[in-house]
């Protein structure tokens, strides 16, 4: 019978003392041993060994200057980039990437206009979508534009 009893104790003892030493180091403050239940025989306490603690985290030191980027060149056979299309004074570049003249106002409609605008002014788009957007709207087509 007192080897039954020693089981009861020995055995949470070793569990205890195993699962303590297997915490990590940053684990909460030691706490006081729960007592055993009440035998005849006292196990003795094993207290978890520690090891060093965990070095304080370090922060980057922000960097004073970039280095610069190494250029690398185009391969001799590379096609050039294409150049940015700009229209001149009175045109504007289109959902195409052409450029089609501005609004004019006039009397009667100028060769090219595709739209009479509800301000009197005369459109020269490619397209219905957008056709005298900033004019009022469409007072009348004077071509058959796609959509």
């Amino acid at each position: 019978m007192r080897q039954r009893n020693l089981w009861k104790v020995a055995v949470p003892a070793l569990l205890l003392a195993v699962l303590t030493a297997c915490q990590p180091a940053a684990s909460a403050p030691e706490q006081s041993p729960q007592p055993a239940a009440t035998t005849q025989e006292a196990v003795p306490y094993v207290a978890p060994t520690t090891s060093a603690p965990a070095p304080a985290p370090t922060t980057p030191a922000a960097p004073t200057s970039k280095a610069p980027e190494a250029k690398v060149a185009p391969p001799a056979n590379a096609p050039a980039p294409p150049k940015p299309v700009t229209c001149g004074e009175g045109y504007y570049l289109n959902s195409d990437g052409k450029c089609v003249q501005r609004p004019v106002q006039a009397p009667q409609p100028p060769a090219g206009a595709s739209a009479e605008c509800n301000d009197g002014t005369y459109s020269f788009s490619a397209h219905r979508r957008g056709t005298c957007s900033s004019h009022g709207g469409v007072k009348r087509w004077l071509k058959d534009l796609p959509a």
